[in-house]
């Protein structure tokens, strides 16, 4: 999991950006658990930082020996009854391992609200197995152990794993089931860097710079079978 740790607040009426606020938690440790869940978008949930939510969710709602989706289930529960109601796009990727006849599954989950909901209506999909485009669900062909997840800026994480496959007819492309741990971390922290580093060059349809909504330290950590919940890169230890 990674994640930059830059916050945008926007005027609710004109959507323009008002502030950006530096050192915001994305990567949240559900230590019960040792499920780890990173965040994206809407970033303030009942006048709470999402991770004031999710440490309140947790000492309140989750229980140790839940599977990832008991937890799933629960905090797509208390986002819906959430006040006021979420309106804004945002989502929480929940990961972690469930041992089943001595195995280690890996498991994915995401919760989110995105255009088409209604207000304070979210999804719960299970990123193995299925995907969502416009509110329609699409099966995929099989089950898929580690697909890679990107949501908020995902211009470079797109570019990697779907235009150059794209532009190359599939000769060179990311399978991420086939690189070690090490070459999977880098790569997360890849992402969120160029992702966060682009930004210094690029301008809009009026040649102005583009804002830093993307910026900060970035945030790695891991989750194995063995250990659970490991931080990686974490440079906000002090909160």
């Amino acid at each position: 999991m990674a994640a930059d740790s830059a916050a945008t607040e926007r005027n609710p009426l004109t959507n323009e950006i008002t502030n950006i606020i530096p050192d915001f938690r994305k990567i949240y440790h559900i230590s019960k658990t040792s499920f780890g869940i990173s965040c994206w978008g809407q970033g303030i949930i009942q006048n709470k930082t999402i991770m004031e939510f999710l440490s309140e969710f947790e000492n309140s709602c989750v229980e140790k020996g839940d599977n990832i989706d008991q937890v799933a289930e629960k905090l797509s529960e208390q986002l819906r009854k959430a006040k006021p109601e979420v309106q804004n796009r945002m989502g929480l990727h929940l990961a972690g391992y469930h041992i089943k006849d001595d195995k280690a599954i890996p498991q994915l989950r995401h919760i989110f609200h995105e255009r088409w909901h209604s207000k304070g209506d979210f999804t719960k999909e299970n990123c193995h197995e299925e995907a969502h485009l416009n509110g329609k669900r699409i099966p995929f062909k099989s089950y898929v152990p580690y697909p890679p997840l990107f949501n908020g800026d995902n211009a470079i994480a797109n570019c990697l794993i779907n235009f150059i496959p794209a532009m190359t007819d599939g000769k060179q492309r990311i399978q991420p089931d086939s690189l070690t741990l090490e070459e999977c971390l880098e790569l997360a922290e890849l992402v969120v860097g160029m992702s966060i580093k682009r930004l210094n060059y690029y301008v809009d349809s009026e040649s102005r710079k583009v804002p830093k909504t993307v910026g900060g330290k970035v945030l790695v950590a891991k989750i194995t079978p063995t250990k659970g919940f490991e931080w990686v890169k974490d440079e906000l230890k002090s909160d």
